[in-house]
C-alpha cells in the first residue's frame, strides 16, 4: 500500500469509527418514523435469534443475508435496538476493504475520498434517504444493495488505474451478487446483465470466473447448512410475493417513476450519460450504461421511497469513464441531484444523538429488548381513518358511491371500513394483554388477519410456526394457528379483506370467543 492508499484507507477506518460511536452512544436505538417496517425487522431477527430460519420456519421474501448481521447480536443476548446498530457496524468494516478498495483502484484524489465517504454514509445511515429529517432504520438492506451495486458497478465496468487484480476485483462482485441473492434478489435480476456485459466488454474472464465461483461458494454454504429445503422454501416465498396483490408496489407507479415531475430530470440526465458516452471515446461503458438503466429504474421502483440513489453510479462512471468536459458536467449535476438524500444520510446519526429521550418510550416492556425506542405520542395515541356515514338524507350524497363502499364480510358480520394509521406498536401491546388476560399461553399461536401479527413480541404467547412477519396472502401461518383475530380496525385493508376472503371456506371451523373494541377472536374447532 502507497503512501496515498494509506491516507485513504485511514480516513475510511477513522469515519467508519466515528459514525459507529456516534450511532450507539445513544445507547440504544431510537426512531421516530416506520414502526410497522422496523417492526417487521424486528421480529425476523429475534425469530432468527431463537434459531429459527427464514423462509423454513417463517415466510418472508427478503433472503437471510439480510438479516443475519443483526441476527448474530439477538443470538449473543444483546436487545434488538443495539443489535440493529451493531448489525450496521458490522457490515461497515466488512465493507470498509471493498469501498477502499474500489476507490483508490477505480478513483483517486479527491474524488476517491468524496465517494468513500458517500458509501460509508450511506452503510451507517440512520434513514433510509429522502430529505424527511427523521430517523428509521427500515429498509436497512436497501441501503446496503446500493452500497455493493456501486462497488460491482464501479470494479466491473471501469478500467483499474494501476496494476489489475481480478481476484480482489472477482471477490468484490462476487460478494455483492451472493449479498443480492441471498438478501434482495431484486437487486441480483436488475445489475447482472451489465455487469456480465461490462466484464465481457473488458475480457475480464478471470474477473468473472472467480465472481461466479463466491456466488455459488456462499450458495452451496447455505445449502450444506440448511439443506435442500432452505432453497425450496425460499423460492416460494419469493413466488408467492410475486404473485401477491396486497402491496403491488412500494410506492409511485412505474409510469410516474418515469415520466413524474420528481424523476424526469434524473431520468433525462441518464440518457444524456448514455447518449454523450457512446459518442465518446468509451462507446462501451456507454452501452454498459443503457444496460444498467433498466435496472436502476426497476429498484427503484421496488424500494419504498423511490429514492434515485443510482444517481451516485452514474456519476462515479460519467466523471472517471466519460473522458469529455460534457461527461463530467453531467457527473456534477447527477452529484447534485442526488446530494440532498446523502446529506439526509450523513445528517442522521447526529440527529439520532440529539433526540430528546424523554419523548420516547421502549417499545418492549421486557429486558433485553427495552433498548428500542418510539415516540411516546405515537405509541399511546391510536389514529384511526373511516369514511363519513351520514344518517340525515340531506347528507346522504356524501356516503359515497356505491362502487367506493367496499367493506369486508365474514361469518355474516359486516366489518365498516377503517385503516388503522397511527398507534401501531401500542395497540399491540394492548391486544397483546388482552390475549394474555383472556387465556392465551406460550403454547398458544395467533393468525392475524392483517400485515402484522407479532403479537407474541409483546405478550406470553407463541410465535406463529410457519407464520409471515408482512403478510403477503395465502393465509401464511393459519393451519399452525390456535386462534385467529379478525382486528376491527386494521393497519392494512387490502391485507385484511384478502385474508378474510381467503378464510371464507374455513368457517365452519372458527368459533367466536372474544369481542372488544379492537378486535374479535376466533378458536379453530373440528367442527
Amino acid at each position: 500500500m502507497d503512501r496515498a492508499g494509506g491516507r485513504l484507507f485511514l480516513w475510511c477506518l477513522g469515519l467508519t469509527a466515528a459514525l459507529i460511536v456516534l450511532s450507539l452512544a445513544k445507547g440504544g436505538l431510537y426512531v421516530d418514523r416506520h414502526e410497522g417496517d422496523t417492526l417487521h425487522l424486528i421480529e425476523m431477527v429475534r425469530r432468527m435469534g431463537m434459531g429459527q430460519w427464514p423462509h423454513v420456519d417463517f415466510s418472508t421474501p427478503l433472503g437471510i443475508l439480510a438479516f443475519l448481521p443483526i441476527s448474530v447480536f439477538v443470538s449473543a443476548g444483546f436487545g434488538v435496538g443495539v443489535s440493529i446498530l451493531l448489525g450496521q457496524a458490522l457490515v461497515a468494516l466488512v465493507l470498509l476493504g471493498p469501498i477502499w478498495w474500489a476507490c483508490r483502484s477505480r478513483v483517486g484524489g479527491w474524488a476517491g475520498y468524496a465517494l468513500a465517504t458517500a458509501l460509508i454514509v450511506m452503510t451507517l445511515a440512520m434513514v433510509h434517504g429522502d430529505t424527511g429529517a427523521h430517523v428509521s432504520l427500515s429498509m436497512h438492506y436497501n441501503r446496503w444493495g446500493w452500497v455493493l451495486a456501486t462497488l460491482a458497478v464501479m470494479v466491473a465496468a471501469l478500467p483499474p488505474r494501476r496494476a489489475a487484480s481480478p481476484w480482489i476485483d472477482g471477490v468484490i462482485i462476487g460478494g455483492a451478487m451472493a449479498f443480492f441473492v441471498l438478501g434482495k434478489v431484486t437487486y441480483a435480476l436488475a445489475f447482472a446483465p451489465g455487469l456480465i456485459v461490462a466484464l465481457g466488454l473488458r475480457k475480464q474472464g478471470l474477473t468473472l470466473a472467480v465472481g461466479v465461483g463466491v456466488v455459488f461458494a456462499v450458495a452451496l454454504a447455505f445449502l450444506i447448512f440448511g439443506g435442500i429445503g432452505f432453497w425450496q422454501a425460499y423460492i416460494a416465498d419469493l413466488l408467492q410475493v410475486q404473485g401477491s396483490t396486497i402491496r403491488p408496489r412500494a410506492g409511485e407507479d412505474l409510469a410516474s417513476l418515469i415520466l413524474g415531475p420528481a424523476f424526469i430530470v434524473p431520468n433525462a440526465l441518464l440518457a444524456a450519460g448514455v447518449f454523450f458516452l457512446r459518442k465518446s471515446d468509451n462507446p462501451d461503458l456507454g452501452l454498459v450504461l443503457a444496460l444498467l438503466t433498466p435496472g436502476f429504474i426497476y429498484v427503484t421502483y421496488q424500494n419504498w421511497g423511490n429514492d434515485p440513489k443510482w444517481l451516485a453510479i452514474l456519476a462515479v462512471l460519467l466523471f472517471v469513464g466519460g473522458g469529455s468536459g460534457r461527461t463530467k458536467v453531467l457527473a456534477g449535476l447527477g452529484a447534485i441531484l442526488v446530494a440532498p438524500s446523502f446529506a439526509n444520510m450523513a445528517i442522521s446519526p447526529i440527529r439520532h444523538f440529539l433526540l430528546d429521550s424523554e419523548d420516547f418510550m421502549p417499545a418492549f416492556r421486557a429486558a433485553p429488548h427495552d433498548d428500542f425506542f418510539t415516540p411516546t405520542a405515537r405509541v399511546l395515541r391510536v389514529q384511526e381513518r373511516r369514511p363519513g356515514q351520514y344518517e340525515d338524507p340531506g347528507f346522504a350524497s356524501l356516503n359515497g358511491l356505491p362502487e367506493q363502499n367496499d367493506p369486508v364480510s365474514f361469518k355474516g358480520e359486516t366489518f365498516a371500513e377503517c385503516r388503522q394509521e397511527l398507534g401501531l406498536l401500542g395497540y399491540m401491546q394492548a391486544v397483546a394483554d388482552d390475549l394474555v388476560a383472556y387465556g392465551l399461553t406460550s403454547e398458544d399461536a395467533v393468525f392475524s388477519a392483517d400485515t402484522f401479527g407479532g403479537y407474541w413480541m409483546f405478550g406470553q404467547i407463541a410465535p406463529t410456526p410457519g407464520g409471515a412477519p408482512w403478510y403477503y396472502g395465502n393465509l401464511t401461518g393459519f393451519a399452525a394457528a390456535e386462534y385467529v383475530l379478525l382486528p376491527i380496525c386494521p393497519s392494512t385493508p387490502r391485507a385484511f379483506k384478502a385474508a378474510v376472503q381467503d378464510l371464507e371456506p374455513h368457517t365452519n371451523s372458527l368459533q367466536e370467543v372474544r369481542r372488544n373494541e379492537l378486535y374479535v377472536l376466533y378458536e379453530k374447532s373440528e367442527g
